[in-house]
């Protein structure tokens, strides 16, 4: 369902714009501090997200939470399953693959990674993109939100191409299916994949911001 069902006012648009620069500035700010005042940008950021989110709720039928959603795209979850797998093929073939002895670790390492990925993904569909859906249009929407993922991943040298990619991709399956769990579970797979992959002189513990260099 689409979130510009009217056409916006000019007050509209301050506001929604607002919204959109407030969240990703303090965004940016959690990413790029640590410590307490790290702490309070996420504690901002959480609050952003309910205060404006129960604000708004001409966004509520796209958010994508309905449990009834899940059956809208599950058919990418093999898909999502598969490559990483190819992920991890490629890395076992170039001897890069670094999995854990205990296997088990991976496994807690990858559900407790979801919730994780579900959050990245309700700030970056549920809140991002459709207020810019609703401001631009679906199809800029889809590219200013992918833009606007790979960006928070700077300054790392894996994870800012990967989640262009990956955001293109998730936002348009977003866009037609209006989905956020499988989404996650996707998101979660493949970062996961890399974790294990991807040699950690380049990943950096998929840092990104202050987290990337070492202290």
């Amino acid at each position: 369902m689409s979130s510009r069902a009217s056409r916006p006012s000019r007050t509209d648009r301050r506001r929604i714009g607002l919204q959109i620069a407030l969240l990703y500035a303090v965004l940016e700010g959690a990413l790029w501090t640590s410590g307490e005042i790290q702490t309070v940008f996420v504690s901002i950021v959480v609050v952003i997200l309910v205060g404006a989110t129960l604000w708004e709720r001409r966004f509520w039928p796209g958010l994508g939470i309905d449990l009834k959603s899940i059956t809208r795209a599950l058919w990418f979850a093999p898909v999502a399953a598969a490559l990483a797998g190819l992920i991890l093929l490629a890395a076992w073939m170039a001897d890069t693959l670094h999995v854990p002895p205990d296997i088990g670790a991976v496994w807690l390492q990858g559900l407790a990674y979801f919730p994780w990925a579900l959050a990245q993904q309700f700030i970056l569909q549920s809140y991002l993109f459709t207020r810019l859906e609703w401001l631009f249009g679906s199809r800029c929407a889809v590219l200013g939100t992918a833009l606007l993922f790979s960006i928070a991943h700077i300054p790392n040298p894996v994870l800012v191409p990967v989640t262009l990619v990956g955001g293109l991709i998730l936002c348009e399956l977003f866009r037609r299916y209006r989905t956020l769990y499988v989404l996650a579970l996707a998101h979660a797979l493949v970062a996961v994949s890399l974790a294990v992959s991807v040699p950690e002189s380049l990943l950096h513990h998929m840092g990104v911001g202050i987290a990337y260099f070492p202290r």
